[in-house]
């Protein structure tokens, strides 16, 4: 029995011992197998991630590209009106010789004022992004707040010939702190929006109007005041900004004087730095924009409806979406009013419209709504007449130190170098689009003939950055001025048939466009000489042309060591600023490159090409001058140090 105890003891053991092991089995299986659950619910999740991260980055792009077309078309349906307008007055006949220059010449600065906001837009264009994330940091700068109202309902004028469009700013200045090509870019989206949606015979009025006043219209005409989100605080009602520093807490019955004080960097030398809010908007007799469909757009982009569309407008939503982007970016918001609250501070022309038009929506609570305020408010001095005249002594002390060449010591004076075999002062110009090298060549020769007539000079071009190496590998260049951007289209190039000297050595064949004291002829002349040359333009164009950026083309210029030629100095004009390394060399201006910043860019980097040995000091002569690797005088120490340069392009 001893022994039978004894072995069913073992035989007991034996089976606890294999449950054991089979459970350790199944344990270790139920781990494998929530381990793999788990490891394929966080891929489903990292899946679902990446996905969402990319319909949000496919979402930003729609935007970015909706901004674009939006921004572009406002701009080209306004010169496009202008164009016609043009030529309508061309065919005019019963205009004067003196009314027609004056008409075309008004139409040409607004064409002017367009062209610059569109450029202004495209170089700005990619801060849509970091206003959404919050990362974009406006400027805070004074500004003129009524020539910039002022410009922005010019570039409007043309596209508004079927309603009353005017501006009439107070006689007292207005100086906002704030970024003045987000304000700008703001209203004249406010104003072509209330122009497309205002049926013929309406009026649209830009406006600026004290804070104070605006408080007091809304009190006087105590229904129907603001149609927006009202805050429990007065101020952050009326300026949507939650930030402003007052003197006092406002009653119920204080006129709003909203006060803070100017704490920029860039401030104006002002005993009173005193800052007051006033409102900044259009108003119109169009069809109207409840409350509902100013907050929905805050956050998405609306379509269009059948009722916009009876109007005569097509509407893509993102005008008013961009927006509140712009005003958000400023730390305000749209508000919204109506007309009627507006009456006492509105022209007679639109008061008169008030309940005439046919357009109208409705709101939430069924009210119709005739017409729309939409406006944002600014800080300005309070002090409007001493700030006025110390943003024109700020401004005027900003542009002396652009004209004044003792800020880098060195004025720009070009000579050819005396070795050089042609005797010329030699510069390339490269761009894909033919507009844009036709106006730089302009420039530059305008540049030359007025300041510069004792320097020989020659002008070629180029269409691509490949173009560009393949140029300053085949004859020498003092200065190349070359686009980052290329877009070559071969079928519109004509090219350059190869040749080859006695020697058999490959030659440019490179057309040039000669300017010389020799050539001072009449300007039908001198017009008659470039449109030959630019008829006869021809470019070396290889496979896979267009590629290549132009940076890169002048960075490889730059590090070369086998280049036939000495090295020229290098500029690159983009719509974008770059971090280079200033040892390579490479003068970097942002589009547009004015003419009347041409010569200045190139004399705030005279000490920077010395010290990087782009150019070397030469002290023969009786002045200082700086020479470029061929030989060629770039730049002359300045004689009299606050005196005002010769060398501005006019």
């Amino acid at each position: 029995s001893v022994l039978e105890r004894e072995s069913l003891r073992e035989s007991i053991n034996e089976r606890m011992e294999a449950l054991r092991k089979r459970q350790d089995e199944s344990t270790e299986q139920l781990k494998k197998r929530d381990m793999q659950l788990m490891r394929e619910a966080l891929f489903a999740e990292d899946q679902r991630i990446q996905e969402a991260t990319s319909a949000s980055f496919m979402k930003a792009q729609e935007h970015v590209s909706a901004q674009v077309f939006h921004e572009v078309r406002n701009a080209l349906s306004s010169v496009i009106a202008m164009s016609d307008m043009a030529n309508g007055l061309r065919n005019d006949k019963s205009l004067s010789p003196t009314q027609l220059v004056g008409s075309v010449d008004k139409m040409l600065e607004q064409i002017s004022d367009v062209v610059d906001y569109s450029l202004m837009m495209l170089n700005d264009i990619l801060d849509v992004s970091k206003i959404n994330s919050g990362a974009f940091v406006p400027k805070n700068e004074p500004f003129d707040l009524k020539e910039v109202v002022s410009r922005a309902t010019r570039m409007q004028q043309a596209k508004a010939s079927h309603i009353h469009l005017s501006f009439r700013p107070a006689h007292r200045p207005c100086i906002a702190l704030s970024d003045s090509s987000i304000v700008e870019r703001t209203i004249a989206t406010l104003i072509s929006n209330a122009v497309k949606f205002t049926p013929n015979g309406g009026a649209v009025q830009p406006f600026i109007w004290p804070l104070e006043n605006v408080e007091r219209t809304f009190t006087n005409n105590s229904s129907d005041v603001v149609f927006g989100s009202i805050s429990t605080s007065k101020a952050e009602a009326l300026t949507g900004n939650k930030e402003i520093v007052s003197d006092a807490s406002l009653s119920s019955t204080d006129v709003v004087e909203v006060q803070q004080v100017d704490q920029c960097s860039s401030a104006l030398n002002l005993s009173n730095k005193r800052l007051k809010y006033v409102a900044v908007g259009v108003a119109d007799t169009g069809i109207g924009l409840c409350e509902e469909k100013l907050d929905s757009s805050r956050s998405v982009i609306s379509t269009s409806t059948s009722s916009s569309r009876k109007h005569g407008a097509q509407n893509t939503g993102f005008g008013l979406y961009h927006a509140h982007l712009q005003t958000r970016a400023l730390k305000t918001k749209l508000q919204l009013a109506s007309l009627e609250a507006c009456r006492d501070l509105l022209d007679e022309t639109i008061v008169d419209l008030i309940g005439k038009t046919k357009g109208s929506s409705q709101d939430s609570a069924g009210l119709r709504r005739t017409g729309t305020v939409l406006y944002f408010t600014l800080p300005v001095y309070e002090d409007c007449e001493g700030a006025y005249q110390a943003l024109q002594v700020k401004t005027n002390a900003e542009v002396g130190a652009r004209n004044d060449s003792s800020k880098s010591g060195y004025t720009f004076r070009p000579m050819p170098a005396p070795s050089s075999k042609d005797r010329y002062f030699r510069i390339l110009v490269a761009d894909d689009v033919l507009m844009l090298r036709k106006g730089m060549v302009h420039a530059i020769e305008k540049l030359w003939t007025v300041n510069f007539p004792n320097c020989p000079l020659q002008i070629s071009t180029a269409c691509s950055a490949e173009d560009v190496l393949r140029a300053v590998e085949l004859e020498p260049f003092d200065l190349v001025i070359c686009d980052h951007h290329f877009m070559l289209e071969k079928s519109k190039v004509d090219c350059i048939l190869p040749e080859q000297n006695e020697t058999g050595r490959r030659i440019s064949g490179r057309p040039r466009l000669t300017i010389e004291n020799k050539h001072r002829d009449s300007p039908q002349s001198c017009r008659h000489r470039i449109k030959h040359f630019f008829d006869n333009e021809r470019f070396t164009v290889e496979d896979n042309d267009g590629s290549m950026l132009g940076l890169n083309a002048l960075v490889h210029i730059s590090e070369s060591n086998t280049l036939t030629f000495p090295k020229p100095l290098l500029m690159l004009v983009s719509g974008h600023t770059f971090e280079i390394e200033p040892e390579l060399g490479i003068i970097v201006a942002l589009k547009p490159l004015k003419p009347s910043e041409f010569v200045g860019k190139l004399e705030s980097c005279a000490r920077d090409l010395r010290q990087a040995r782009i150019v070397r000091i030469n002290r023969e002569g009786s002045h200082d001058s700086l020479l470029n690797s061929r030989g060629s005088q770039i730049f002359i120490r300045s004689e009299v140090k606050g005196k005002q340069r010769k060398g501005h392009m006019r």
